[in-house]
């Protein structure tokens, strides 16, 4: 509040502009994820959270930020029910609630860490603008577009319908509508068949676990 002078009530504002907006755009991705799968949502979603806090160096104007914060919830709405339906669909049913969890508390000890780590480099970084918050704001933009660099495109995932497609694509297809225990969005490696899997630069093989198997089929490869 100190290096960008506002007041408590323009900070009160600027950060309910933010929370305002993931509840408005939380349907818009919740209509593109059934359309289009929550992966490629994630991944779509993933592209603007890197820069919700570089934008914040252009200007500190409450108009601007406002924006700016709108910006943050558009991209954190899609960002969040994406890796929500991520969960439900991939965790098992008997051990949901301890991925959901673990998935929650990791999030929230990321938001510590990247806080405590930031106040201690702080005093210790160039300041842009005459600000070392912004300094701080341009590193935590560039480390995200890191992670989402490293980490987005092992997440994969195809929804039932684009399956039948890549195995049939003249077959003719009949929609009888969703039974008990069946999904359109369907997991492609589950947790068991990962043990006996290889990861290559562009794909997953998953050997048989029958002991006849040569193991130099898949030789170069790593554990997923």
């Amino acid at each position: 509040l100190r290096d960008l002078k506002f007041s408590y009530l323009t900070y009160v504002i600027i950060n309910s502009t933010a929370t305002l907006a993931t509840l408005i755009f939380m349907p818009f991705w919740g209509k593109r994820i059934d359309k289009a799968g929550n992966i490629k949502v994630l991944k779509v979603a993933s592209l603007f959270i890197p820069f919700v806090p570089i934008v914040w160096l252009v200007s500190s104007n409450v108009y601007y930020l406002c924006g700016a914060q709108v910006l943050s919830g558009f991209a954190w709405a899609g960002f969040t029910l994406a890796v929500s339906i991520f969960l439900y669909d991939a965790a098992p049913s008997e051990n949901r609630t301890r991925y959901i969890a673990l998935s929650n508390a990791l999030a929230f000890a990321g938001v510590a860490l990247g806080s405590l780590l930031g106040g201690i480099i702080a005093p210790f970084v160039p300041a842009i603008m005459k600000s070392k918050l912004l300094t701080i704001f341009l590193i935590s933009g560039l480390a995200r577009i890191v992670i989402i660099l490293i980490f987005i495109p092992k997440i994969s995932s195809m929804k039932i319908m684009d399956l039948a497609d890549a195995i049939a694509p003249n077959a003719e297809k009949k929609v009888i509508g969703i039974r008990p225990g069946e999904k359109v969005h369907e997991i492609l490696l589950t947790e068991d068949e990962a043990r006996h899997s290889r990861e290559f630069d562009d794909s997953f093989v998953i050997e048989p676990e029958h002991p006849f198997w040569d193991k130099t089929n898949t030789k170069g490869g790593k554990l997923p």
